[in-house]
């Protein structure tokens, strides 16, 4: 063989199965005489036609140089197609053909499984994607654990975050999927579907003052406990990441419910455990409470007497909470007014309350912190029930905007 040179041709897959594809190569080149091709040929019926098909290659032969395959169909020599051509006369034909050296325009057909490959591609796709997400949300935690800078000129300010940030996306992801199902009634045995929540804006909120209680406080931590807190593993999906060699004193973003009216107070004033119990109880004493759920925090955002509308604009504070060494209880505290001793005999930070479901006693985990200084509201999530919602609250609210 004097020159071989083997060009894709496009596509043809009228043959193809499911899963695989099938493709064409043209063989164009010149074959001096005398040359074996080193392939044996068979019969392959193809739907109405019968191809000469590669049964066996010779090793180091021309077509296996050429990068032939056994299973390979012989589709034309020279234009002329080879359907229904036996295999005798495809030789026949080959060396009838006017030379040498021979020139033979030959085209193949090869089925191949493309499924491998291409299911290898979308994992590799979806690893990627993945990876994105992860890398994205990385950065939003980074932006949202970063406190801003004080302006000593600004009393405090509530400002849109546009939808395209990062940390709008991790906020709204936090509130549409962090909710659970409700009890129907306070001590029915009946649980509703999850509340199927619309996020319509996201507002950043920053109030100089309650940040430098926030960071006095930190600081305070900071000096007590040197060798970082304990990890509260059932919150480890909202902790907020540490800078390079900070103590761990466990912050993490939690949900707070009020009505629209105490919002604005809150981001104003700040978070007061002095006025726990005025509308709901205080199963843990006179505490600040957060919600790791945000269907649960949103059971707070009306007066329970006067339910709002079911697809009511609604708004969610979101809190950076300085847990510290909390304690875990699995039974009410209503007369608590710090939290307890730990068993060293050093006041602990916090609170967290354990679900029935791990030996505790509210359907849901939640948060208490004594002072208000261990919690700052960072951003507000106004959001919506959608129409199609069957929640808890949903049950119990009129029809309506």
């Amino acid at each position: 063989m004097q020159s071989g040179r083997i060009d894709s041709g496009s596509g043809d897959r009228s043959n193809a199965a499911h899963r695989g594809s099938s493709f064409r190569c043209r063989l164009a080149l010149k074959l001096p005489e005398n040359t074996q091709l080193g392939m044996g040929l068979l019969p392959q019926t193809v739907g109405a036609h019968c191809f000469p098909t590669i049964s066996t290659i010779d090793a180091a032969s021309w077509a296996e140089q050429q990068g032939l395959q056994i299973g390979d169909r012989l589709i034309s020599v020279n234009d002329l197609p080879m359907s229904d051509y036996n295999c005798n006369d495809f030789w026949n034909l080959l060396y009838t053909l006017p030379g040498p050296p021979y020139h033979i325009n030959m085209v193949f057909e090869r089925y191949a499984d493309l499924w491998p490959d291409a299911q290898r591609c979308r994992d590799q796709l979806a690893d990627c994607q993945e990876k994105l997400v992860a890398a994205h949300n990385e950065k939003a935690w980074l932006i949202i654990a970063s406190l801003p800078r004080l302006s000593y000129y600004l009393e405090y300010s509530v400002e849109d975050i546009p939808s395209v940030s990062p940390q709008f996306q991790l906020l709204s992801q936090l509130v549409v999927s962090t909710t659970a199902k409700h009890r129907r009634q306070l001590r029915s045995n009946e649980f509703c579907e999850e509340a199927q929540l619309e996020v319509l804006g996201v507002r950043a909120v920053c109030n100089p003052r309650l940040q430098k209680l926030y960071i006095a406080k930190l600081e305070h931590l900071e000096g007590k406990r040197r060798q970082g807190c304990s990890p509260i593993l059932p919150f480890q999906h909202l902790k907020l990441p540490m800078g390079m060699g900070e103590a761990d004193l466990n912050e993490h973003l939690c949900f707070h419910g009020a009505p629209t009216a105490v919002v604005d107070k809150i981001c104003k004033a700040g978070f007061s455990p002095c006025r726990a119990g005025e509308t709901t109880g205080a199963i843990f004493g006179t505490a600040s409470y957060f919600a790791l759920n945000s269907s649960k925090a949103d059971d707070y955002t009306e007066d329970r007497a006067q339910p709002r509308p079911k697809q009511a604009r609604r708004t969610l504070v979101v809190a950076r909470v300085l847990l510290g060494e909390s304690h875990r209880t699995t039974g009410p505290m209503q007369d608590a007014r710090r939290p307890p001793d730990g068993a060293d005999g050093n006041e602990l930070d916090s609170v967290w309350a354990e679900d029935r479901q791990n030996g505790g006693c509210v359907d849901h985990r939640e948060v208490m912190v004594y002072s208000e200084a261990q919690a700052l509201p960072i951003a507000l999530v106004d959001y919506m029930h959608k129409e199609s919602c069957c929640c808890a609250g949903c049950c119990k609210r009129p029809a309506g905007s």
